[in-house]
């Protein structure tokens, strides 16, 4: 039980959260440095957290606040410096300033070239500036350095952004199921559905859509509890559509829209099942309200 005096406590909570609630983790950093102005591990948090979102000013006054000693111990002043050059780098990218963005992020490699998404980032930096050749040739040095879950993940998402399902589901198999955390493992499920969806796909453009419909059947069972996830079920509704089965392929692609966190990322999904199943008039009500509000530079 959480001890409310206890900084301990909200220092995990808080660690926990970073993924899939930036706000409440941030909340948390603040809890801890409230009960313990001097804590490590919420300040070496909470600047990493600034970093990740883009807040350059907010990661540097906290940086400001560390003696030598505790920068040391929070992995060294390279790693933090590497952490504010990383949230510079995503104040850049949202002011469409690329180079920037390209400079800060190739700063902050020198100084922690280990980690594995600052590599990601920049390989996609690369990729949008039309620098294919760069972006792999950072993934593939990643990989040459460290084979890690973490690593693997990475290069993971690196191939998903290529839409090269096969090299996703092969860099996944290398992670001991035990060993995968739960993105890497609903990744791992979308790249498998992927991979029998272009099976799937096959049968049907050689008149074989029965055979096409039971391979895509088996997969939905075989899949059990996970098909409630919105990427799994998304991706299985777009390989139903594919091979002319439109009604299952909406009744699942439902299941992007009905959770309570369902966003902008849900709704394209949403679309792209919906333009695959030939529903233009709700596809088109849909990209108006998807016009209306914002979007990453990914999504758009």
């Amino acid at each position: 039980r959480l001890r409310p005096r206890e900084p301990a406590g909200h220092l995990l909570l808080a660690q926990l959260k970073e993924a899939s609630d930036p706000a409440a983790a941030e909340a948390g950093y603040r809890k801890v440095l409230e009960l313990d102005a001097a804590n490590l591990g919420a300040l070496q948090g909470l600047i990493g957290l600034y970093a990740r979102q883009g807040r350059a000013a907010d990661a540097a006054a906290l940086y400001e606040r560390l003696t030598p000693a505790q920068r040391e111990r929070a992995g060294g002043a390279g790693a933090l410096r590497a952490s504010l050059a990383r949230a510079r780098a995503q104040e850049a990218m949202a002011a469409g300033d690329l180079d920037t963005a390209r400079i800060e992020l190739e700063d902050a490699l020198l100084e922690q070239g280990s980690d594995p998404w600052l590599r990601l980032e920049l390989a996609r930096l690369y990729q949008r500036a039309g620098r294919p050749d760069h972006a792999r040739g950072i993934m593939e040095g990643l990989l040459a350095l460290d084979e890690s879950p973490q690593a693997l993940h990475a290069a993971a998402v690196y191939a998903q952004d290529q839409g090269d399902w096969n090299t996703v589901y092969r860099t996944l198999e290398r992670i001991p199921p035990a060993s995968r955390d739960a993105a890497a493992s609903a990744l791992h499920d979308v790249a498998w559905i992927h991979m029998q969806a272009a099976q799937a796909r096959q049968l049907a453009a050689q008149e074989r859509a029965g055979e096409a419909q039971l391979l895509l059947a088996r997969v939905e069972a075989s899949l059990g509890e996970r098909l409630q996830r919105p990427d799994t079920a998304g991706a299985l509704a777009e390989a139903y559509a594919d091979i002319g089965s439109r009604q299952r392929a909406l009744v699942l692609a439902q299941r992007l829209l009905s959770g309570p966190d369902a966003g902008t990322e849900e709704r394209l999904q949403y679309a792209a099942v919906l333009m695959r199943a030939g529903q233009d008039a709700e596809l088109s009500a849909m990209l108006r309200r998807l016009g209306e509000g914002p979007m990453t530079a990914a999504q758009a």
